[in-house]
């Protein structure tokens, strides 16, 4: 039985306009043959998106059963590849770190994004300014959010951790999901490097 919260396409199209977008704004600022992570990729359409894109990508989650989907449905021959494994447990080095929407369900993302050796970190979360945080919303989900970020709350994840934000975007909502410069949406997505 699928978890009712997640997504599951069998063909990158399927996926919602708003998780695409986001994947092909990676994938354009992201410099091909990168070596690169998607932490918590679920079920591994936008890993095989950054893929199409000429990325190295590897796609890391923490449900056996969304990376099962992802290699049946999204890993040919060539790539990309997929590993069932907590974040929090495994040594992540790469290029650089996609992480959209996985923030915040961390109890300590600057724990998490500390122990990751990436020289770039392309993130995203939900903008407490424009979708304020109500537990009551995701207290039936089997990974709850646990808070929703100010762009300045956004910015000490990087900061405290030693990275530079070098871009603010932001999606001002769900569809069609168009990626702006700025803060002034519901999520907003930051591109940080390792000073």
């Amino acid at each position: 039985m699928h978890n009712p919260v997640r997504i599951w396409p069998e063909r990158i199209a399927q996926a919602k306009p708003d998780h695409l977008q986001i994947y092909q704004f990676a994938s354009s600022v992201i410099p091909q043959l990168s070596v690169c992570f998607d932490a918590a990729c679920g079920v591994g359409y936008g890993t095989a998106l950054l893929h199409q894109a000429n990325i190295n990508v590897t796609g890391i989650d923490i449900s056996e059963e969304a990376i099962n989907h992802a290699k049946k449905y999204f890993q040919t021959e060539s790539g990309p590849k997929y590993i069932c494994a907590d974040i929090h447990n495994y040594e992540i080095t790469a290029d650089t770190l996609i992480s959209f929407e996985t923030i915040e369900h961390l109890e300590n993302p600057q724990l998490f994004l500390s122990n990751c050796n990436v020289k770039n970190i392309v993130a995203s979360v939900p903008n407490e300014q424009y979708y304020p945080f109500n537990s009551e919303i995701f207290k039936d989900d089997e990974y709850p959010h646990l808070r929703h970020y100010t762009p300045e709350q956004f910015d000490d994840v990087f900061t405290q951790i030693g990275f530079k934000i070098t871009h603010r975007f932001c999606q001002k909502d769900k569809n069609p999901g168009l990626i702006t410069e700025g803060t002034d949406g519901r999520f907003i997505i930051y591109i940080a490097t390792r000073l």
